[in-house]
């Protein structure tokens, strides 16, 4: 209680001499960077082709715009994350295995500083060496902050 009245006290003196302090805060602590922002992209405008799985945001009719790609090779996928076209590789993945991929994945950026968990739920297999993505979510994170996008999609050869 003593802290909390001299605290109070403090920033009401320093206040009158034109000096802001805030109580309670830790100058050394960085605020939190913004959540990475998740674009979408053309996979023909950016040379993307293959065998792979191909997500879009779960709310769009149209398949012509994509938040991920992953091919069957490491280090094949692709996300544009502030406007930018990232590469990342697969860290780590267990479930299902389909078309080079899992059901469950995480990959991170090839600079270090970015991760993305793809989680899907694997629907109706199509006529030609494809399975329907029938719901799935992206869970994006940078310096701590996080964006999660819900997507369904397509894998095949």
């Amino acid at each position: 209680m003593k802290q909390r009245l001299t605290a109070a006290l403090m920033s009401f003196l320093l206040a009158g001499c034109g000096l802001a302090v805030e109580v309670g805060t830790n100058p050394e602590t960085p605020p939190m960077a913004p959540a990475p922002r998740v674009g979408e992209f053309s996979l023909a405008e950016n040379n993307l082709y293959g065998c792979g799985m191909a997500l879009w945001k779960a709310d769009r009719t149209s398949r012509e715009q994509y938040v991920f790609f992953n091919g069957i090779e490491d280090g094949s996928m692709r996300m544009l994350i502030d406007g930018n076209l990232v590469a990342f590789s697969r860290v780590d993945g267990s479930g299902q295995d389909f078309y080079g991929q899992k059901t469950t994945q995480m990959f991170r950026s090839t600079d270090g500083t970015i991760t993305a968990t793809v989680t899907v739920t694997l629907g109706a297999e199509g006529e030609i060496e494809s399975v329907a993505i029938a719901d799935g979510t992206i869970q994006v994170e940078r310096n701590g902050a996080m964006v999660e996008v819900p997507v369904v999609g397509d894998a095949g050869c």
